[in-house]
């Protein structure tokens, strides 16, 4: 149980860490956010397998925190090794916390709205929830 709470103690610091970074160079924050995910996600999946098996050995243990622990990991991975995941996960947050399509055009490199568009990943949902807060829909 000591190396579990050293490799939160750890992984707690990293965390902090990371967050100082992001606030003294917010402008090249957004380009690390999905890697730094990936990082959190990553030792998240490692606490989870590890509570896991602390239950295992206990007699409790649950499958499903396994397959979630798994998965975990899996994305977690797949945010850190592809850059594709990440550029098109870091356009959507752009976009959705509500810095014009534009501006996400500038940052990207795209030169017209539909080449940037492909790469959002938008629900219906998601895009109401967006809408509802315009004004042009609340006059």
């Amino acid at each position: 149980m000591t190396m579990k709470r050293i490799f939160a103690f750890i992984a707690g610091l990293l965390t902090i860490c990371a967050g100082v970074y992001c606030m003294m160079t917010p402008e090249i924050t957004w380009l690390s956010t999905i890697w730094l995910l990936g990082v959190i996600m990553f030792v998240n999946a490692f606490d989870a397998l590890w509570t896991w098996s602390d239950r295992k050995q206990l007699g409790f243990a649950n499958g499903w925190d396994l397959v979630a622990a798994f998965l975990a990991l899996l994305f977690a991975v797949a945010l850190m090794a592809s850059w594709q995941t990440q550029f098109i996960t870091g356009i959507t947050l752009l976009y959705m916390t509500g810095i014009p399509l534009q501006q996400v055009m500038l940052i990207s490199g795209h030169k017209d709205e539909d080449s940037i568009r492909h790469y959002l990943r938008l629900t219906k949902q998601e895009n109401a929830e967006k809408l509802k807060d315009n004004p042009f829909f609340n006059q």
